[in-house]
């Protein structure tokens, strides 16, 4: 089990990472689509509520899993 949960801290650390690198540059990337930087910030925010959503529903699976003993 030790195991599953720190490859679970590593994912969401990636993850995580990844939404603040893309906030430096965000910027480059409007320009570079010819959008507005609050378009590309809208989206950017889009992404991070899909991904925190997506994770709350992992941990939570993870969870009843781990309870109830449904091993895939």
């Amino acid at each position: 089990m030790k195991r599953t949960l720190y490859l679970l801290a590593l994912c969401i650390l990636g993850i995580a990472t990844t939404e603040f690198g893309v906030i430096g540059i965000l910027p480059q990337i409007a320009a570079h689509f010819r959008g507005t930087i609050d378009r590309a910030g809208w989206l950017l925010s889009g992404f991070a509520l899909v991904i925190s959503i997506n994770i709350s529903i992992s941990i939570s699976w993870s969870t009843l899993t781990i309870i109830h003993g449904w091993y895939l």
